[in-house]
């Protein structure tokens, strides 16, 4: 009959109580608290132990110490992965081999504390130029906070307002422009909103490519180009740009169609619907003339400029324009650049709203299409305006328009 122990366990099991028993704080019930812990009779331990030690013979460590040295080498393995994760989120600190502030020092170790603990972190940057001493840290810890601290941590509280206000897309030098603009701090520098946002993890969108949503009329049934991609106007309603994108949706693909002013990059029409029909692009249009002559504001001899999209040569879309004495302008077929701000408008569109999650259908997309545009035409900066919302940028070109005239 099978023994009803294995001979390591046995080898085992005499092993840890020999060890227990050589050290004053294990020894008292050693047998006892090992049998249960392994599973064997605490009397059958009881023999093994004393048989042991009657015969002389030396203790079976060779599995004992082989497990032993298997939790030595994982620990080794972790510290050693753990001191690299340090190293490389460190990097950017030691990369030029100076001394650095202290205070600079300090905040990485509070970034990344919680995570890998203080005096491990220092150890690791103990040969670097970010090495500092364990009472240094604490010392620097234990002092009331500095002028220049408390004031970052009013401006981190604030950008991250601006930051979460706006879309969460801003980068720095939009952030840097409305923090200023508000006033709240007087003049903060661009440097210090760079600082600030590496240290509270903040970071701009960023856009990708756009793809061709329309398809070209022939080139007999196309305007000329009259903007040549020079984009460049002094007053709102001298040239309007359009085109169309594309959106995908769990209830299949939906198309958004903008009017975009030249002059303030304002949007003054859009449309969202799930077909490529003229319609598409015409409702864009219909909204842009609509709300400026409801303004009373004059749009004839303004040129309107689009690729060569057939939603754009339609006979209802031409209508549209010659009843409102708005001249036509189309870009040559394929070549992106002729209608390049359109197209980079859209591209802001989808980094800035489109991109960032999963649409169910068609209503969710013009529901929050409908907010985005009216927040990036009277809130969102622009530089090429001077860091002001389209609408701003609008009035202000009127009024120096009226001056003009």
């Amino acid at each position: 009959m099978p023994s009803k122990y294995t001979p390591e366990l046995k080898a085992r099991a005499i092993e840890l109580v020999l060890h227990a028993q050589g050290d004053p704080d294990t020894a008292r019930g050693a047998v006892s608290r090992i049998a249960d812990e392994l599973n064997i009779s605490r009397e059958t331990l009881r023999i093994w132990v004393r048989t042991h030690k009657e015969s002389g013979m030396s203790a079976p460590t060779e599995s004992v110490d082989l497990e032993a040295e298997n939790r030595r080498l994982r620990k080794e393995l972790a510290e050693s992965q753990r001191a690299n994760e340090i190293l490389k989120k460190a990097s950017a600190f030691f990369a030029a081999e100076l001394e650095l502030p202290t205070q600079v020092v300090v905040d990485f170790i509070d970034d990344n504390r919680a995570h890998y603990g203080v005096e491990p972190i220092i150890r690791v940057l103990s040969d670097t130029p970010a090495r500092i001493a364990v009472s240094t840290y604490y010392a620097v810890k234990s002092r009331p906070a500095s002028a220049r601290s408390v004031r970052d941590d009013e401006v981190a509280a604030a950008l991250h307002c601006i930051y979460a206000d706006n879309y969460s897309c801003y980068g720095a030098r939009k952030l840097w422009a409305e923090i200023n603009r508000e006033g709240t701090f007087g003049h903060v520098a661009r440097c210090t909103v760079e600082r600030i946002m590496g240290r509270e993890g903040l970071r701009g969108i960023r856009r990708r490519v756009k793809k061709p949503a329309t398809r070209s009329a022939d080139a007999d049934e196309c305007p000329d180009d009259l903007v040549d991609r020079d984009f460049d106007v002094e007053f709102p309603n001298m040239l309007w740009v359009a085109d169309i994108t594309y959106i995908p949706t769990r209830a299949g693909w939906v198309y958004a169609a903008f009017v975009l002013d030249a002059a303030t990059r304002e949007f003054v029409g859009w449309q969202v619907t799930n077909h490529l029909r003229a319609s598409l692009a015409r409702d864009a249009l219909d909204m842009a003339l609509s709300a400026r002559l409801r303004a009373g504001q004059d749009v004839s001899g303004l040129i309107h400029h689009s690729d060569r999209g057939v939603q754009y040569r339609s006979v209802a879309y031409g209508k549209s324009l010659a009843d409102s004495k708005v001249v036509a302008s189309v870009g040559s077929k394929g070549d992106s650049y002729d209608n390049a701000m359109a197209e980079a408008l859209n591209s802001v569109f989808k980094a800035e709203l489109i991109d960032r999650r999963t649409w169910p259908a068609l209503t969710d997309v013009i529901v929050e299409t409908s907010k985005w545009v009216g927040w990036y035409n009277t809130r969102r900066l622009h530089s090429a305006v001077g860091y002001v919302p389209p609408v701003q940028a609008h009035r202000q070109l009127l009024d120096k328009q009226a001056v003009a005239a």
